[in-house]
């Protein structure tokens, strides 16, 4: 019998598409900052080419166009609930214990 069911934060419980692209977009600032051409979609690119490679795609992109320079922090800015998460989760914990990893 199941008793408990665990959920990752990202992407199961928190929408963070506009999370990554306010990161690409503060990535590319700071490259243009230091002379470092690249657009924004060509940045996502780079991220997703790592993501399907099973790299840190933030860290690995990064370390492709300033491998020298320290890169911008992930600042949590754009991250929300996806509609649904509080009621599926209330719903849930009717019948199993939930935890989060």
């Amino acid at each position: 019998m199941i008793e408990w069911i665990f959920f990752d934060l990202g992407s199961t419980l928190l929408d963070e598409e506009a999370a990554y692209g306010y990161y690409i977009d503060k990535c590319v600032k700071k490259l243009e900052s230091l002379d470092i051409e690249v657009s924004s979609d060509s940045y996502k690119k780079k991220m997703v080419e790592y993501a399907h490679k099973s790299l840190d795609p933030i860290r690995a992109t990064w370390h492709y166009f300033a491998p020298t320079e320290p890169r911008p922090l992930w600042t949590n800015e754009g991250v929300s609930l996806y509609p649904e998460t509080i009621d599926a989760l209330e719903k849930l914990s009717q019948n199993y214990r939930l935890g989060i990893i």
